[in-house]
This record gives C-alpha cells, structure tokens and sequence, in this order.
C-alpha cells in the first residue's frame, strides 16, 4: 500500500518509488529445489506478489534535516540469466562448506532404488562368483570344519552359533550350508534352546523352505537341565517324541556334567531316560544309529543297567552302530560271584551281536572285567579308557595281545592304576597302531588330596623297555612321573634308538616329571631334549626360486642322496654331533658311558635319524600336576594392550546383507 507524505513535506517533487525485494529465507531455498524456475518467475511477475510501492515527499520541513534513503536498485535481467542466478544459489545453499573447503559429495545407494549402468558394473564386480560355483557339499564342509566344536566341555555352545547365524544371511548360496552345519549336532544347552529347537520342529510345516528336521543328524543332550528337570513352567523335553522329529538321526549321547575328568556331582541317580518307548520309536521310525552312549546315573532303576545293556544291543536300530560310549558303569552290589560272572558273559556276547562296531571308550568306570567284556570285539579301530579305576596294565596287555591286531587308536586318560608296563610288548600287539596318547593326571575331587596321586609304585620297572609300533604317527604322553633317573635314562634311550623304526612319526610330546637334583636334571635335560630334536624335528629349508632346490655345489638333493647313500648330509651330521658334545659335557658319568659308547651314539646318529616331525616337545621338569595348571600370564598386573582381548564379537555389528 501506499504510504502518506509526512506533514511539512513539499508537494512539488513526483514521489520516489523504491523497488523493495521480496525476502527469502535461506533454508526456503534449499528446501524448494523442486520447484520450477518458471513457476518462481511467473510469481514474481504477478500482480499479487508484486512489491509495494511507497510514495515520500520530495522536500523535507526546513526545521529538520533532509532525510536520506538508500536504495540498492538492480536492473531487470531476463529469464534465462534468472534462472542460473537462482540455480547457483541453491546449489551453494544446499552444499554447506567446511573451514573454506568444499565436501566431495558421497553416493548413496538405497535399497529399492534403480541404479546406473556404472553402478551396476561396479556391483557385478564387488560381488564374488566362487558361492555360486561351489556345490552345497562343499560348502558345508567349509562351514563344518570353520564352526567345529559348537559346544564346549560343559556342552554349551561357543560362539561359532552366531557366527553360523551371521554367515547365514549373507548371500542365499550361504544360507542353507550355513543352516545344515549348525543343525547337523544343535547346541541345546542352555535349556531355553532345547525348549525352543523342539518347539521349533514340532510347528514345522510341509510348506516351510528350509526342512530342518532332516538336518539333524547327532543329539547331544545334557540330561540334567533338559530331559528331567523344568524349566520356565515348562516340562521337561520328552525324548521320545524328539527323537520322531529327527527321521534322519544317526547318534544320541546322554550326557552329564559328572561325565567330564575333575567334574564330581556325588554320583547321585536322576530320573530315569532310558525308557523302553524310546527304543521302540527307534524302531518304529526305521532309525539306523551309528552312535550311542549309555549312562549308567540316568538308567532305569527297575533293572540293573547290565542286563538293559545286553536287551537293546540286539534291536535293529542297533544294528550298524559304529561308536558306542559307556560311562559310569560299575560292578553291582550284592551279586554272587556265579551271577556276576554270567551278567558280564551276557554284556558280551552282545558287543559280539554289533558287527559294525569300532570305536568303544569307558568313561568314569569301576570295573575289573574289561577283557572278559572284550572278548566277542575282534575288529576294535579305536579304544579309549578315561578314568577308570580297576584298569591295571596286566589286563590291558592281555586285551591289547587279543584283540589290538586292527586297533589304530589307543587313549588312555586318568586311569589311576595304569602304568606303562604293558608298553614292552605294543609294537607286536597293535602293529598298526597311529595314535597313541596317555594322560597321568589325576583329579582328587572329593576324597582326600592323596588320591590324586597314582596308585601304582613305579611307572616303568627298571627290567622293562617300551617298544614303539612302525606306523605310529602321534605318540604324546604327559605327566610321566614315578620314575627315577636310570629308568627314565632307558624311557628316553628306546625314543632315540627307534627313530629309524618310525618313518611315520609327525607329532613327539613327551612331558615327564623326574624327581632328582636339579643339577642333574638340568644337565639330563639338555642331553635328551638335544638328542630327540637332532633325531626326529624336521628342519626347515630355505626356500629356492623357479621350484628347483639346489644345493651348493649345485647338485639336486635327489641326485645328492643317491650318491652318498645317506639320510641326511654331513654337514647336518657335523653340527648336531657338536651340539650332542656341548650337551653331553658333565654328565657322561651320570649317564653311565665311556669314550667307546659315547662315540658309538655320535656314529648312530648319523644313520638312525628321521627329520620327518613337525612336533617335537619334549619337558623334563619337576612340576606336580594339579586340576588346574597356572602359568605366567595368569600373574599379569597390567592390561593387555591392542587387540589381545578382543573376542571376535562386535556388538554393533551390522547385520544385513553382504551383496
């Protein structure tokens, strides 16, 4: 509108029209950038949006000073030259700058939205093309060796679940392996989990993508917190009817935590799991297993677990049982001998009805029949012994002369009256034996500390020398005690004396406890561990271009050790002889050698050496064995500093697709 003149001022002069901009926010235009510059032209020529136009005097009252206006008039530009003007300013408004500098803008790419052939092309190379070639057994395979264990010692599951769940939706190629590892042997340990996998499989439909009943193949169960006791208001999972959600299960192994070495629960007898209706829904549903472990804490108390044992091995769904599992297993009470002697009969003639069976292992046993047990399993592959009292090395050596022709695997772990004087005559019992691994620690538990000490008096009599079989190819034994230093000095000899008898051998640990003077255990030490890793520990080569391995005089090794007929070179021969010199100074005496005999071991040792093991470790020390064994890292005052105490769990992690 117009405005009126001021009193006093002159009526002569035209009145002054000042052009007045419209004024625009600037968050106006960086917010209207889809508005057409047409359209903001056309509304600023209109009649509506057309500035106002004020009318002033063009003289003042003499009485005051003239009144000065300033105007920033510009001149009309046309269209095209307004719309750049404009472009430039939202450009520049919707662009912030930092510190003078202007941002290089990021793409976005948004799901859903169409992308440019640039893009595309981009995208295509980005995303790797080996998923798609690899076939689904392949895969699975990556997935089960990377994920293997999924449950620990107390059978909980370990953090390769998530990360099975994660690797899952990263492409459709991963999901269904990824899925089929982790259902092969689900965790169930919390109990929420069993609750939730049984749940899970019972509202399964026909319609559902993925099958995941026929994903399970082994069920480890711990019987305590899942199948008898509640949990959340829930009953306890029925055993039975999971074992019909699973038609392509191959093993179940009942499980406790008593089971595990060190563990103790008082022995104390829980409800009872193995009930008749579920042998008879394994046969029902044509089930074949292939592993089974019977518990003895979890056994019905209406008939002794002996004569359950001899009952079940002859169904069908035992048929082809490969790895049977016993633990707990003792010798019942106020039995005649004549009855006693017919049950363990009875146990055995039904190891003898499982054609099928190689691998057998006692666990928490109280036993003295194991030959008798034995006597119908001809074609054992794998026997394991894990603290078992009763097993003494006169019953062993009997069992392993009768029925250790095809045994290729023996573990002896905290058996408390084992020693090693069946190991005289091992290589003619078990000549094909490859793995071969004792433990002699033991646990006190809950009886007095002194039990946690062997039970035999020496661990070698002095009269006995071990012999090792030619196919050994893993030979560990840890915590060697009970000896002194002349039979440890014949332990050691018959090692070093077989290493051109062991051509196999790719894993040495050895780790024994002498108990002497620390003078000469130093010295016994620095001879034997010197002595060993000169005869077994394979030396590593430097590595030559153009894949030929020359030497220095520029013959071929082929071409090297068909000329001098020897093993090893002599330079090798010359340097180890010096170190055995330097190891042996002082403790020829002890040892018990002359100048001649000395000389003869240097001799040997060029001829029976096999520097052919990747593991050599051998400990000689005066260290006593405990539950649990301390080391120097668990004495640090300060942090850990870098990565070391990253778990390989990110908790902000982003869990969406990778491509």
């Amino acid at each position: 509108m117009a405005l009126r003149p001021r009193a006093g001022a002159s009526r002569g002069r035209p009145p002054l029209r000042l052009a007045a901009r419209p004024q625009r926010n600037r968050r106006d235009l960086s917010t209207s950038h889809t508005q057409n510059d047409s359209e903001t032209e056309s509304d600023a020529e209109s009649p509506a949006h057309r500035p106002t136009t004020r009318s002033s005097s063009t003289k003042q009252s003499t009485s005051s000073k003239p009144r000065t206006v300033s105007t920033s008039h510009k001149p009309r530009v046309d269209g095209n030259q307004k719309n750049k003007t404009s472009a430039k300013k939202k450009r520049k408004a919707y662009t912030p700058k930092f510190g003078g500098i202007r941002p290089k803008k990021q793409k976005t790419a948004y799901l859903g939205t169409p992308k440019s052939k640039e893009t595309q092309q981009k995208s295509a190379v980005k995303a790797p093309s080996w998923p798609r070639n690899l076939p689904y057994e392949i895969l699975l395979q990556i997935f089960q060796y990377s994920a293997y264990p999924l449950c620990n010692e107390q059978y909980y599951g370990n953090k390769s679940v998530p990360w099975l769940l994660q690797t899952a939706r990263i492409c459709k190629d991963f999901m269904e392996p990824a899925l089929a590892a982790l259902y092969y042997s689900p965790p169930l340990l919390p109990a929420s989990r069993a609750h939730g996998l049984f749940s899970h499989l019972q509202s399964q439909s026909d319609s559902s993508a993925i099958n995941y009943k026929v994903k399970i193949k082994y069920l480890e169960i711990e019987a305590a917190n899942v199948l008898t006791l509640k949990h959340a208001g829930q009953d306890p999972v029925d055993l039975k009817k999971l074992v019909s959600l699973c038609p392509q299960l191959r093993g179940v192994n009942i499980n406790l935590h008593a089971d595990v070495p060190g563990t103790y629960d008082f022995a104390r007898r829980l409800a009872p799991v193995y009930q008749d209706a579920l042998f008879q829904e394994l046969d029902a549903a044509r089930i074949t297993l292939r592993q089974f472990k019977w518990n003895y804490l979890v056994m019905t108390a209406a008939s002794t677990p002996w004569t359950m044992l001899a009952g079940i091995h002859g169904r069908p769904s035992f048929a082809s049982i490969r790895d049977l599992e016993i633990a707990h297993l003792g010798e019942p009470n106020k039995l005649s001998k004549s009855r006693w002697q017919s049950l363990v009969k009875e146990v055995a003639q039904s190891f003898g009805s499982l054609e099928n069976l190689k691998k057998l292992k006692f666990t928490k046993c109280r036993l003295d029949a194991y030959e008798a047990l034995l006597e119908n399993t001809s074609r054992l592959a794998a026997l394991k012994f894990v603290d078992c009292d009763g097993l003494r090395s006169d019953y062993l050596g009997r069992l392993l002369k009768s029925r250790g022709s095809h045994l290729l695997e023996l573990v002896l772990y905290h058996n408390r009256d084992l020693d090693l004087s069946f190991s005289q005559t091992l290589a003619t019992d078990c000549p094909s034996l490859k793995l071969f691994l004792m433990d002699f620690q033991r646990f006190s538990g809950l009886l007095p500390f002194a039990s946690s000490e062997p039970a035999f008096d020496v661990v070698l009599p002095t009269h006995v020398t071990p012999t090792w079989p030619r196919s050994l190819q893993h030979l560990e034994l840890v915590y060697i005690r009970k000896w002194d230093l002349a039979t440890a000095l014949d332990f050691f000899k018959s090692l070093w004396e077989s290493a051109s008898n062991l051509p196999d051998l790719r894993t040495l640990i050895i780790k024994s406890i002498v108990d002497h003077d620390w003078r000469d255990r130093i010295q016994f030490r620095n001879l034997w561990v010197q002595r060993l890793e000169s005869a077994y520990l394979r030396k590593a080569s430097t590595p030559v271009r153009h894949g030929k391995s020359i030497t220095g005089n520029g013959v071929t090794p082929d071409k090297q050790h068909s000329s001098t007929g020897s093993r090893i070179d002599d330079t090798a021969v010359e340097s180890r002889v010096k170190s055995l010199r330097k190891a042996t100074k002082g403790f020829t005496a002890q040892e018990g050698d002359n100048e001649a005999t000395v000389a003869s071991h240097y001799k040997f040792l060029s001829q029976a050496v096999q520097p052919l093991c990747e593991v050599v470790d051998i400990r000689i020390e005066s260290i006593r064995p405990m539950q649990t064994m301390f080391k120097e890292e668990d004495f640090v005052d300060s942090e850990v500093s870098g990565d070391e105490d990253w778990d390989g769990d990110d908790a902000n992690a982003e869990t969406g697709y990778a491509w």
